[in-house]
């Protein structure tokens, strides 16, 4: 995955609410837990591969990158152990 594709996609992935910053610390953007938020990451992305801005990167290899960026999101802080639900290590 191109360095363009991983941080276009990790913007829509802020954007729509899937991840949020650490409940301790703040220094790392932790999974939301929220497929709600999930969903409107692909729906975005999409609209996005509709008006071209991904330029010759084919659509199934778009959906696969917005996975395995999602998949790549921290469920606990590398820094403070904090989990994404708020519980420690």
């Amino acid at each position: 995955m191109t360095g363009f594709l991983r941080d276009t996609i990790d913007g829509f992935i802020s954007r729509a609410g899937a991840v949020r910053p650490c409940d301790e610390c703040g220094d790392y953007d932790l999974w939301a837990d929220d497929k709600e938020a999930e969903g409107k990451v692909y729906a975005m992305v999409t609209n996005a591969y509709k008006c071209g801005a991904f330029g010759t990167v084919d659509r199934a290899s778009v959906r696969k990158a917005v996975t395995a960026a999602l998949d790549d999101v921290h469920i606990c802080c590398p820094v403070c152990g904090r989990h994404f639900d708020g519980g420690d290590d």
